[in-house]
């Protein structure tokens, strides 16, 4: 389904963030900040979703600071994973689409949810 282009540069993100050897916490605030990400199209709630982004952006930030006293950059290179993670789900939303356009135009359901604004 995906190009070894696509491939290639998930596979560096994932080699890019084994290098880190962050902790679970951390995983686990990262990937709060990513869910909660006000910048896709057509969120609603978009304030609230805004408030809660920069909560868990601060706690990332402020953890950082605790568990990796030795790493002052540590919060600096998880912010540039972050657009990492969206040029990748940016191209896994193309690569989708594209690969699934004969399923979203022959059924109707399916079409109403892809396509929903």
């Amino acid at each position: 389904m995906h190009t070894e282009v696509f491939n290639a540069t998930l596979m560096k993100w994932y080699e890019g963030m084994l290098d880190l050897k962050i902790d679970m916490t951390t995983l686990d605030l990262l990937q709060c900040v990513i869910v909660v990400s006000p910048d896709r199209p057509n969120i609603k709630g978009r304030d609230t979703l805004e408030q809660s982004y920069a909560q868990y952006i601060e706690c990332l930030r402020a953890y950082c600071k605790v568990a990796y006293p030795e790493s002052h950059l540590m919060f600096h290179r998880l912010l540039s994973k972050l657009t990492e993670v969206r040029t990748i789900g940016t191209a896994f939303g193309r690569s989708i689409s594209s690969e699934c356009e004969s399923i979203i135009r022959e059924h109707p359901l399916v079409s109403e949810i892809w396509n929903h604004d």
